[in-house]
């Protein structure tokens, strides 16, 4: 990688966060977002994950999402850390959005998709819920 293609997904990595963190935290919990707190903390109370069942009930989202959550929980039991999560996969997945794109077509070209999937507003938004949405982007 060069070391200006680094300088510049840095300076991508940056403007994610800084439109993540902007309005994190302006808005109520939605039902959704209750549910899945609600679901990452009945990962966090069971000692094993052997009853997954039992932890989700009929929730369609993935359960590796609500163990990523839970294991959250356990080390600081806030919703703070819930919307870091998010923020840290919604980074996580510009990163792997860059390197697929660069695979493909070439650095240059991934450094300004990269960008316009950065300042993509359903980026943001997805970043800033705490459920599923963002996980799924990263896939």
């Amino acid at each position: 990688m060069q070391k200006n293609h680094i300088l510049f997904l840095a300076l991508i990595i940056i403007l994610s966060l800084i439109l993540g963190l902007v309005h994190l935290f302006d808005k109520e919990f939605g039902t959704d977002e209750k549910l899945s707190i609600k679901n990452a903390e009945n990962f966090k109370n069971f000692s094993s994950f052997k009853n997954i069942h039992k932890a989700l009930g009929v929730e369609v989202n993935p359960p590796l999402f609500f163990m990523l959550l839970s294991l959250n929980l356990r080390i600081v039991d806030s919703i703070v850390i819930l919307k870091r999560t998010m923020l840290f996969l919604a980074i996580l997945s510009i990163m792997t959005f860059y390197l697929m794109t660069k695979e493909i077509f070439g650095g240059n070209f991934a450094l300004l998709a990269s960008f316009l999937y950065t300042i993509n507003p359903m980026h943001v938004v997805l970043s800033q819920h705490i459920r599923a949405y963002i996980l799924l982007c990263l896939t």
